[in-house]
């Protein structure tokens, strides 16, 4: 009785506009958009994918909902969107961010299947500075815009020991703008090598903060928006916390089971973990 439906398809993400707490952007895989009023029942279709066919888009398009003006929405596929007033029209603010790499593609050659490849998977904003964004790829490939779009630059090179696999999460910081970090996953792959990185400058350069992590998978990493210390992981298996900034990591137990996590929320107001 206190569930209520917001869409079909495989269960993808759900963003909620947290201003007005009216507003939910859901979608289905390969980014089938649509906008829910909560208040009215209302669906529209919003998808960008209709005005582009050509696009990629992965299973779990990422989007964003600005914390700096909850109009404006943000939504990826081989490249990014934005929208300034909650899907109704939408602006390219990006180049193709993935590698484009045609034995990846679907050409027959290589990459064919149901899933297509070469896309972004997360995508993030800082809430202290506005128009920098940081988003990653499925095919390795870490960005920074620091101008809404206008510039992108390539972060690769700067990540020591990059594996160049999936980037399961990027993250920005609650308390510094020069501060993110990212995951990679090499599950894929067969590497269960645990990758975490950080920087403070901006991208310029990354700091390994795996630390004491088991060889598990990394989905995802999450910052605490009142201390910088305290984070915490999702990885393949289990749930870590360090309340070092990344030098220690202790397994959280206390019931909860072996499994993958493969996200994590910190309740801006309750302060729950979920």
């Amino acid at each position: 009785e206190d569930w209520q439906w917001v869409g079909g398809g495989d269960g993808m993400y759900n963003v909620f506009d947290q201003k007005t707490n009216r507003y939910i952007y859901n979608e289905s895989q390969f980014a089938p958009l649509s906008r829910l009023d909560l208040k009215t029942g209302e669906r529209k279709s919003i998808a960008y994918q209709n005005k582009r066919k050509d696009l990629r888009w992965n299973w779990n398009a990422p989007i964003l909902v600005s914390p700096h003006n909850s109009d404006v929405i943000y939504h990826c596929g081989n490249i990014v969107v934005k929208s300034p007033f909650r899907g109704e029209y939408w602006e390219e603010i990006s180049p193709d961010l993935t590698t484009n790499d045609p034995k990846k593609l679907t050409t027959g050659k290589g990459g064919d299947g149901n899933i297509q490849y070469c896309t972004i998977t997360t995508i993030d904003k800082s809430p202290l500075t506005e128009g920098l964004l940081w988003v990653g790829t499925d095919d390795g490939n870490v960005w920074i815009t620091r101008d809404e779009g206008k510039d992108w630059t390539k972060l690769n090179d700067r990540i020591k020991g990059n594996p160049g696999y999936w980037v399961s999460r990027v993250v920005a910081s609650h308390h510094d703008p020069g501060t993110a970090y990212v995951s990679y996953t090499g599950y894929r792959r067969d590497d269960f090598t645990s990758f975490l990185y950080k920087t403070t400058d901006y991208g310029e350069t990354w700091t390994s903060i795996a630390g004491n992590l088991p060889q598990e998978p990394i989905n995802v990493i999450r910052e605490h928006h009142r201390n910088p210390n305290l984070l915490f992981v999702g990885t393949e298996l289990a749930v870590y916390v360090s309340v070092d900034g990344g030098k220690s990591w202790t397994r959280m137990k206390n019931n909860i089971p072996t499994q993958p996590v493969h996200d994590l929320v910190i309740h801006l107001r309750e302060n729950d973990l979920v």
